[in-house]
């Protein structure tokens, strides 16, 4: 044979070679079930009750499950923010969850947790109880609201990111604060969590004021007792108005 016959004949066994593996790998997807879902960890939800939600049932062809059904009904759960899903050629399918990240904590109509959006969680079974602050002094926008959706407040919104700020800048201060109250004037004012000192934030600048808040409680507060402190007032510039219980009001910072 000349290699022109050679060249002809080899590429005629790679199109049948081809084809043949084509119709097995068909064949071998009609016969694969379904054996096992793989659940990663998760931080606020039970294992069992994100596969009861995805519908799955072991014994059904692998191939035959739409994913992007399984996706939509994992989706209507209000905690999960996206999910990624795989199936394996030995009979199982991979699915990876990212929750919501749960930020606070408020009750309207009911109790409800808030991500960073504002979207309004539902309380659920949770393996891991937040221990996030509560907002409060929202009375007026306690009508028609639905869990799963995000909360319309642009008070809301700030005071999220004041507890994500305060957070960022000292995480041991952030732990002291219970609640985070927007008053009659509008202006955010923080409570602690041992003795419910208020320490009025105001309504702008925060970062710098948690910064010297945050200063000021390492260097005064802890030395001399939280339990001896009245109130912080924090909205002015540049400054503190702090009541001790021993009446002295003084300018710090």
């Amino acid at each position: 044979m000349n290699l022109k016959t050679t060249y002809i004949i080899w590429m005629l066994l790679i199109v049948i070679s081809f084809f043949l593996l084509c119709g097995f790998a068909h064949q071998w997807k009609q016969i694969i079930i379904l054996e096992n879902v793989n659940i990663a960890e998760t931080k606020y939800l039970y294992e069992d009750d994100v596969y009861k939600l995805t519908g799955l049932v072991n014994g059904k062809l692998l191939y035959s499950i739409d994913l992007d059904t399984v996706r939509e009904r994992l989706l209507s759960n209000p905690y999960i923010h996206d999910v990624i899903m795989v199936k394996q050629i030995y009979g199982s399918i991979d699915i990876i969850i990212f929750e919501r990240e749960i930020k606070a904590s408020i009750f309207l109509d009911k109790f409800y947790y808030l991500d960073s959006e504002a979207r309004l969680l539902p309380k659920l079974r949770l393996k891991t109880i937040p221990n996030v602050p509560v907002i409060s002094g929202v009375e007026s926008l306690k009508e028609n609201n639905i869990s799963g959706e995000i909360f319309n407040s642009e008070y809301i919104l700030t005071a999220i990111r004041m507890l994500d700020t305060t957070k960022n800048i000292d995480e041991e201060f952030y732990l002291l604060i219970s609640e985070l109250k927007i008053n009659r004037n509008g202006d955010f004012v923080l409570l602690t969590d041992d003795y419910a000192i208020p320490i009025i934030i105001g309504k702008e600048n925060y970062a710098e004021k948690i910064l010297m808040l945050s200063s000021f409680w390492r260097q005064f507060v802890m030395r001399n007792g939280s339990q001896n402190l009245i109130y912080i007032d924090a909205r002015f510039k540049n400054q503190l108005v702090v009541k001790w219980k021993d009446n002295n009001n003084k300018n710090i910072l």
